[in-house]
């Protein structure tokens, strides 16, 4: 691997990560917070999202969303935010001589927000909320379906955008309270890779980071370690439509777990090109839908693997069974050799690339950091050159179980076609 790691706690609190690569032509730029979902209570759920939403509404600077975008536009980037359950991300990919003053900027964003236009901001995220609503103010988003019973119970259980009866409740000092504890320097990250220097950003972000305060109001919230909710279930969700949603859920241990990079090898030869058995048997042999893929939910200490699908109501079920046999198999069965080896050097590639992507360097050691994890890419890469079948087929007898299975589908569904379904679960040994 091509890259210098530099890693520094300020006096401050505030963690900076530095991965340079004198190969490239642009650089990236994160700011990573402890803001989510998780950290939230009911009153508060939301908040996060609103938070994110209002520092782009300007600073004491760039006093309005148009001032500040264009003050990152000219620098040749455009800045993007997102919130999940548990980190906000403030990001931006842009040329190596906009650093400095792009860092500028977002210094204003995270010192001197003034959360102008609430009102108008909160009409927005209405309309985001409505977005997952159907005709009878339902939700129908699976993906918050399906994480409110993995963790039901838990603050990872709440949408990450929120109910829009809080969204029109928060009040410019609820915000700024958020902001005050969530935003403090010892709850962010941040992170820059491409081409940079060395010593002289490491200064520079000293010197100027260095000065936000560390005064808040009151700590952050202690939030307990997130445990699945079992056994897991089915459940249908009413919503007119051609097709049904799919997803089936495996409660799986969190990043934190020794065996973890098992679980990595594990989603990638279920569902890593197309010779992949996901892709091959329900789409090329079966034809039951045109698009299926599997994808994980990391957290420290928790996890899922989630394989979702949409098809027409009556494949339904048939299509839940044909997954259901595919990880059974990874379950009751070593891994072939050839396979196994193709999806080691697929996965090994992949992290090679990451040479040629700050952003995901970024995202690699940021969202890790602001997580209190510490994996290094070169760690991984030798973890899954080492790993053997008998090591995926005990993952697999781990996760691919009854109790660890929740299956969330939102569609068309009849009595008899659920009663097929609810067969099928039953059935998974």
């Amino acid at each position: 691997m091509d890259y210098q790691y530099h890693r520094e706690r300020l006096a401050n609190g505030l963690t900076f990560v530095r991965v340079g690569q004198p190969h490239l032509h642009n650089v990236a730029l994160a700011l990573y917070a402890r803001s989510g979902s998780r950290y939230e209570s009911p009153d508060e759920n939301g908040i996060s999202h609103f938070l994110e939403h209002m520092l782009f509404r300007g600073t004491s600077r760039y006093p309005s969303a148009y001032a500040l975008n264009v003050g990152f536009e000219n620098l040749g980037g455009t800045l993007m935010g997102a919130t999940a359950p548990d980190v906000t991300e403030l990001l931006i990919t842009l040329p190596p001589e906009s650093l400095f003053p792009a860092l500028e900027i977002l210094l204003d964003m995270v010192s001197t927000p003034i959360f102008s236009d609430i009102d108008t901001e909160r009409r927005i995220i209405a309309e985001e909320i409505r977005e997952d609503l159907d005709e009878h103010d339902q939700n129908v988003d699976i993906d918050f379906l399906a994480r409110a019973r993995l963790w039901a119970g838990h603050p990872l259980a709440q949408s990450v955008i929120g109910s829009e009866q809080n969204v029109q409740r928060f009040s410019q000092r609820d915000l700024q309270h958020w902001f005050h504890t969530h935003f403090a320097p010892d709850q962010l990250v941040l992170c820059s890779a491409g081409a940079i220097g060395d010593d002289a950003l490491t200064d520079w972000v000293a010197q100027h980071f260095g000065r936000l305060s560390a005064k808040r109001d009151n700590p952050p919230p202690r939030i307990p370690p997130a445990q699945h909710a079992l056994p897991g279930d089915l459940r249908h969700v009413h919503k007119v439509g051609s097709q049904t949603q799919i997803r089936i859920s495996f409660a799986a241990p969190g990043m934190e777990d020794p065996a973890y990079a098992a679980l990595e090898m594990l989603l990638r030869l279920l569902d890593d090109g197309m010779s992949t058995p996901l892709h091959r048997r329900i789409f090329e042999e079966r034809a039951l839908a045109y698009q299926v893929g599997a994808s994980m939910e990391c957290y420290a200490e928790t996890g899922a693997v989630h394989i979702d699908a949409a098809c027409s109501h009556g494949n339904v079920a048939e299509l839940v069974a044909e997954v259901l046999d595919i990880v059974a198999g990874f379950r009751d069965a070593p891994v072939a050799p050839d396979d196994l080896s193709r999806a080691k050097a697929r996965a090994i590639w992949n992290l090679l690339d990451f040479q040629d992507a700050p952003s995901a360097m970024c995202a690699w050691y940021g969202e890790q950091e602001i997580s209190g994890m510490s994996r290094h890419i070169e760690d991984v890469m030798h973890a899954m050159k080492e790993m053997t079948p008998p090591q995926l087929q005990a993952m697999a007898q781990r996760v691919f179980v009854k109790e660890n299975l929740f299956v969330t589908t939102v569609g068309a569904q009849t009595d008899r076609q659920l009663a097929r379904l609810q067969n099928h679960f039953a059935h998974f040994g």
